[in-house]
């Protein structure tokens, strides 16, 4: 365990991703430079994907919410109007 306390420290001071200390383990390869090739590639996906999530998240995109999961049972509705008309409407 102190072999990966010490990865994980040179990444830190790199500034790379704790992800990389958690893929080593996890690939299998030929060569040297085959091992190292995989897992800067594991961690380029890993960065895109959290460059995407964070873009997303910042992007302030209204909340798609929909009445499917929700609970009725201390709503009063006007007349006519039931829990059904609600979840079948589209707005």
């Amino acid at each position: 365990m102190q072999l990966r306390d010490e990865i994980a420290a040179c990444c830190k001071a790199l500034k790379l991703s704790r992800n990389l200390v958690e893929n080593c383990g996890r690939i299998e390869a030929k060569s040297h430079e085959e091992y190292l090739l995989q897992l800067l590639r594991l961690e380029l996906e890993h960065r895109e994907a959290s460059r995407k999530d964070r873009l997303l998240r910042n992007a302030g995109f209204y909340t798609v919410k929909t009445f499917a999961d929700y609970i009725f049972d201390e709503i009063k509705l006007p007349y006519g109007l039931t829990p059904q008309d609600l979840k079948n409407a589209s707005f």
